[in-house]
Order: structure tokens, then sequence, then C-alpha cells
């Protein structure tokens, strides 16, 4: 024996809808009423033929013998937000007077309503339509204590002003939800227009980067042309001129030999120029590899193969132990030789030389020095010192090609630090720097 399965008919779901008890009301995103409950049409006193296929603020005015109403606005606002939004909005209590039939004597009979307003999402996520639900709450609002006080009066008053407080309190709920949206709104167009800036300066500084290593690699292209292209002919210079000297020295009174000197001596210095422009240039983009950097040990080190390479000369220098930082050897390095080889040059002409290398504290930093009892300088021209080319001593007085404080500082902003001098002149300089320990 078969089993049967029963087909239940397809319910009628607009019949089921305007049965329904609540008060509802559907329109489309164009307003127009697409359908109603009968629970509406009773509320409302209107007719179901009468109002469909119409759009919503021609059936519902407000009411014209009344300017101090706003419901219609306040509805259509809300609307629009479940539009814009595809979320349901809430309203506060409204005034919305309702036109009574040409039966009943015509004109507009106040009511107060809670309305809410919910979006039915199509299946491409966007408002199909609208249901307008509403709670006539007109009874509540104009509820008299059937067993009031014999001062009839009196309470009607009272009852009179409840009324007006709760439609009041209604009306400020409704216009402080509407400042915090507009406030929301505010914000919103804020933080657009915040993402917006972020996006152009981000994209400033890309096209920024871009630039700076175009120019990085114009700057290397053109340190290879210098190394390649000018120092061959200063090399040519010097050797031809060395051999003109050798060779043919016998047959050039002491005039000559001078200029040729001096032909030899300029080009070793533009050829050491070179040299320390491409080690400045060097050191504006070499990696950086922090390790521990022993200061003390690398002072040491230099100053004696200073004092082997110039045995004539009786330099005291004093280097304070344990001077240890986190940064990059090489780089260290490369600024404790310039610091330590100004230091022995311009303490050339004093006979009780004395060079010190030591800390003091600042707070919990430490700063670094070098110290010497040499020529000094003027402080008022201590701005020149970091700049390249900037000499405070003619080349008759002290040789040097101004390159050498300039990588000095370069080297301690890689590391975060400062640098700053002070100095008297014929008292002798101190040079202060500091290394950031991250």
């Amino acid at each position: 024996m078969s089993a049967q399965v029963m087909t239940l008919p397809q319910p009628d779901f607009r019949l089921l809808f305007e049965y329904m008890p609540g008060s509802c009301l559907v329109v489309n995103p164009d307003l127009i009423i697409v359908a109603v409950t009968d629970a509406y049409l009773r509320a409302t006193m209107t007719e179901r033929a009468a109002i469909l296929e119409r759009k919503l603020f021609d059936v519902f005015p407000d009411n014209p013998d009344d300017n101090s109403l706003n419901g219609m606005s306040s509805l259509r606002a809300s609307l629009e937000r479940v539009l814009s939004t595809g979320t349901g909005d809430t309203m506060a209590v409204q005034q919305y007077d309702i036109r009574r039939p040409a039966a009943d004597g015509g004109g507009f009979e106040v009511r107060y309503w809670s309305p809410v307003n919910y979006p039915v999402l199509g299946t491409n996520g966007q408002v199909s339509y609208i249901i307008h639900r509403v709670e006539d709450v007109t009874d509540f609002i104009r509820t008299q204590n059937a067993h009031a006080p014999q001062d009839w009066t009196t309470a009607e008053n009272q009852i009179s002003q409840m009324q007006a407080e709760l439609y009041a309190r209604a009306q400020e709920l409704q216009q402080a939800n509407q400042h915090l949206r507009s406030t929301n709104d505010k914000l919103t167009q804020s933080q657009d227009e915040i993402r917006r800036l972020n996006d152009e300066l981000e994209q400033r500084i890309a096209d920024r980067t871009a630039e700076l290593m175009q120019m990085n690699k114009d700057l290397e292209s053109f340190n290879y042309s210098i190394s390649h292209d000018l120092r061959t002919p200063l090399r040519a210079l010097n050797g031809f001129g060395q051999a003109v000297l050798e060779d043919y020295g016998d047959r050039l009174d002491a005039q000559g030999q001078h200029y040729l000197e001096r032909i030899r001596l300029a080009s070793q210095r533009m050829s050491q120029v070179i040299d320390d422009l491409l080690n400045l240039s060097r050191i504006s983009h070499q990696e950086m590899t922090r390790s521990p950097v022993d200061l003390s040990q690398i002072s040491h080190d230099i100053l004696s193969e200073l004092a082997a390479n110039n045995p004539s000369r009786v330099v005291e220098w004093i280097i304070e132990p344990g001077l240890v930082v986190e940064g990059d050897h090489s780089l260290l390095l490369i600024a404790l030789q310039n610091l330590l080889e100004n230091a022995w040059k311009f303490t050339s002409k004093n006979p009780e030389a004395r060079i010190e290398i030591g800390t003091s504290q600042q707070g919990r930093q430490p700063i670094f020095f070098v110290r010497d009892n040499g020529a000094g300088f003027d402080m008022t021209y201590v701005n020149k010192l970091f700049m390249p080319f900037q000499r405070l001593h003619t080349l008759a007085e002290f040789e040097g090609t101004g390159i050498g404080l300039a990588t000095v500082q370069r080297i301690i902003h890689r590391h975060g630090g400062s640098i700053w001098i002070e100095s008297s002149l014929n008292l002798g300089t101190t040079l202060y720097f500091t290394i950031d320990a991250t």
C-alpha cells in the first residue's frame, strides 16, 4: 500500500497580509503605496482602492490648517534613511492629522502615531520595499482619567499639560536623533577626508621616495664618473710631473721646479678631495649593521698609529675605558678617525699637546667628547664647520679638504645622535656627540 503525499495549496500571501492585525503599509523605493492592511485603512479612514499605486505623501499630506506640524517631513526623512542605509528606523511619536471622509464632515482629525519603518531587501541587497508600521497612540496621549477629582477643570488642565509634555519630549527626542545623525554624517565626511588626505600623503611620499631613489642612482652614476673620468687625468698630471722633475729637473731652474711641484701638489689635493667626496656620498646610503662598538679601543688604535707615523711628536692622550655603544663599526671608525686626526693636526703647534676621549652624563644618555688643546677657533663661525669645504684655517696653517666634519656629522645623524662643538681661539676645541642606543 503506497503512501500518499498531501499537496497543500499555495497560500494567498496578499490576503494574509491584508488581514493581519497590525497597521502596516508597504511602499516601493519611489514611495508609491503597493500594499496596505485592513487595520491601517480603518485607522486612517481610507479605502484600499483610493490609495494603492499613489504616492504616500499625496494620500497623506500635512494638515494645511496647522503650520506647526512636521510629521510628514519627519516621515520622509526616516524613509530616505532606510533607503540609503538598508536598515530599520524607529521614529519618535508624531502628530499626523487624518483627513476625514466627506461623508463624515471632511477636515482633519488630530491623531498621534508611533511609527517604525523596516526595509525589505531584494536579491541584489538593495531595498525593494519599505514596510511602514504605525501604532495609533492618540488615546494614550489624550487619556483622561474617568475618575478624576471633582475639580474637572484642574484635572483637564493637568491632562492637557501631560499631553503637551509627552509630545514635546517626543519631538525633542526626534530632534536629538536628527542632530546625532547629522553629527555622524559630518564625522563620516571627516573620516573620508582624512582617508583621502592620508592616501594623498602616501602617494606624495611614494612619489618623493621614487624621486630620491632616482637622485641616488644619478648621484652614484656621477660618483662613478668622477672616480673614473677625473682621477685618471689627475694621476697623469701627478705622474708626468714627477717624471719631468726626475728626468729633466737638472735642466730647470729653481722657479721651474717650484711650478712643477705646485702642479703635483694641486693634483694630489684634488685627488684627495675627490676621495673625500666619494666617501661622504657612500656614507649617506651605506647599509648599517649595529653591534657593540668599543670606542675606547678604536681611539687607542687610531692614536697609536698616528704616533707611530709621527715619531717626532710628543702628544699626551687620555682615553676613558669602557666606552661601548651600539652602532655600525665601520662608520664609527671613520667618524673617530676624522675627529682624532683633526685633534692631532690642530695640536701640532702646541709642544704640550693633549687629546682626551671620554664621556659626560646628560640624564640617562651619555655624551661622548673628543677634546684637544690645539689651535681652536672663533665660535662666531661655528655654523660653517659642518658644511663641506668650509675651513677656518688656511692650507698654509693646517692641511685638509674641509670634508671631515661633514662626514662625521652624517655618521652621527645616521646613528640618531647629535653633534656640536665648543672652542676658544688658541685654547683648544671640544667636540661632543651622542649615539641613539636603539
